[in-house]
């Protein structure tokens, strides 16, 4: 496992950041008529989603 420290304004800009790219990502998949490229963008989604409620869950601890 890796650990990182982000300053709450870099916290705050990388929850933001996920926010906007996982519906992109979202609609990306929808559009990808590769099987296996498509497989891969939802494991990619799945990352970032819980990469997302991780920090959402840190920010609300502090």
């Amino acid at each position: 496992m890796v650990k990182i420290e982000l300053t709450a304004e870099e916290q705050a800009a990388l929850i933001e950041t996920l926010e906007q790219a996982i519906p992109d990502l979202r609609s990306e998949i929808v559009k990808t008529e590769s099987h296996p490229f498509r497989e891969q963008l939802k494991h990619r989604k799945e990352i970032l989603i819980k990469v997302l409620e991780d920090l959402k869950q840190a920010q609300a601890a502090v």
